[in-house]
């Protein structure tokens, strides 16, 4: 089992309203960094919260959260995992276990 680091959920970081100038389009166009993720799941959704740990930081710190259904979880499933094999065959395999502890919650 792969131990689990504790996460702060924090507001996410899109006003409400986007800045003079700005559309909220542009800001999701940045993207967002994750090195964390945190999964739990019910019989009716799946819940995905993204973070990031940085080294000022002990805990994960939550940037977005990703609510979905069982049968879109599995397609997301299935699409990272070929993604992954795309990757792999292009750039070689990746070690699944190396810098991964304690960055994924499971629970």
């Amino acid at each position: 089992m792969v131990p689990v680091r504790t996460c702060i959920i924090m507001d996410n970081e899109i006003p409400e309203k986007p800045a003079e100038g700005g559309t909220h389009r542009e800001l999701l166009n940045l993207g967002l960094y994750s090195n964390v993720v945190r999964i739990a799941h019910s019989r009716f959704e799946f819940l995905l919260d993204f973070g990031q740990v940085t080294p000022e930081h002990k805990e994960a710190v939550i940037k977005a959260r990703i609510i979905m259904s069982p049968h879109h979880a599995k397609a997301l499933s299935l699409l990272l995992t070929q993604k992954v094999k795309e990757y792999e065959d292009k750039n070689g395999p990746l070690g699944a276990e190396e810098g991964m502890d304690g960055l994924f919650d499971t629970r």
